[in-house]
């Protein structure tokens, strides 16, 4: 990629390794620290800027013309950028998923500290310029990449342990050699938690059936594994058998959490289903249990599915760890129930 040359501006072009420098400065850059200028410089900010800033008000010619800062202008050069970065081709495609992930980083920096107005949307950019098989391998690559920075995997295997820490890393780099094969790949989003004397009759059955529940008949599923409140099996599914479906979205009640003491729920939501979930090896990624229970998780599977009787079984220790990395990459703070609450920055 280092012979790529970006278009910041009508007089700008920089190169790969400079991008690369002005991204890194703008992912940490605030207002208390510097200006954005319009081709993505940061400018030492001071006592004195600041003032003449406030003193020339809303008159943008003379701000740009003493800052060189328009963010009209920023914004216009940060989409084009993603625009150049995911579609580019006959590239390193590690390299080029680093780039996107130091993009959207600046762009989430930009955004939140530095734009009142003018703010760039990066995640319609990445989704909206790649395939469905690209935005797993983008996601895979940016989870791993997290997962593995300074505080995260400190706090990670003080939760778990290294070699729950590794299992998880192995999981993610499987599920990410394989799309790079060329085969199709599911990845865990909504999870349906069930206890024993169920889960015999849905792997009978084959489906995760409609049924009465305190807010109506349905199927429900959970962006979180909810095993400590609805039983020791959990049937990880990937997006599209759910959002394909007509549904109902809605928050994880105030009062259930409270009942249930889930301090970090507040980002949870329950989706509820007209229709029966086919327990197909497209819809379902593997089947979650913790390690004392596996045995007889792996009996149920044996006796009643031929359907699922090779999908993957996983000690719940580690679908926590690729569930909280997947969900803190996608930029949702939540922690898995028995893991203590956060008492440090994440690194992002």
């Amino acid at each position: 990629m280092n012979s790529i040359t970006y278009q910041i501006s009508n007089n700008t072009i920089i190169s790969h390794d400079e991008l690369r420098d002005r991204l890194t400065r703008l992912s940490t850059v605030d207002k208390s620290t510097g200006w954005v200028t319009t081709d993505l410089t940061i400018s030492p900010s001071s006592l004195f800027s600041r003032i003449l800033w406030v003193v020339l008000g809303k008159i943008n010619c003379l701000r740009e013309c003493f800052f060189r800062v328009n963010s009209q202008k920023t914004k216009i050069a940060l989409e084009n950028i993603g625009q150049v970065l995911v579609n580019t081709k006959n590239v390193d495609q590690d390299e080029k998923f680093e780039l996107m992930t130091l993009y959207e980083e600046a762009v989430g920096n930009y955004n939140n500290k530095i734009a009142r107005k003018h703010k760039v949307s990066s995640t319609s950019i990445v989704n909206g310029s790649l395939s469905e098989s690209e935005k797993k391998e983008y996601l895979l690559s940016k989870t791993i990449t997290w997962l593995q920075k300074g505080t995260n995997k400190e706090f990670v295997q003080q939760n778990v342990g290294i070699e729950i820490f590794n299992d998880a890393i192995q999981q993610l780099n499987y599920w990410q050699s394989e799309l790079a094969k060329g085969n199709n790949v599911s990845l865990p989003t909504y999870y349906h938690s069930t206890r024993e004397q169920n889960i015999s009759a849905i792997l009978k059955d084959g489906h995760i059936q409609v049924a009465e529940a305190n807010f109506g008949v349905g199927v429900y599923v959970s962006s979180s594994d909810e095993t400590a409140n609805y039983g020791p099996f959990t049937i990880a599914l990937n997006a599209d058998c759910i959002e394909d479906q007509p549904a109902q979205y809605c928050p994880c009640p105030s009062y259930h959490i409270k009942k249930i003491r889930a301090w970090n729920y507040d980002q949870v939501r329950w989706i509820k289903l007209n229709d029966n979930i086919p327990l197909s090896k497209e819809n379902v990624v593997y089947i979650i249990a913790s390690a004392d229970d596996l045995p007889r998780l792996k009996e149920h599977i044996a006796k009643n599915s031929l359907e699922l009787v090779d999908i993957q079984t996983i000690d719940r220790r580690v679908s926590d760890v690729v569930r909280y990395a997947f969900d803190n990459t996608k930029g949702l703070s939540r922690v898995p129930d028995t893991w203590e609450p956060i008492k440090h920055h994440l690194c992002f």
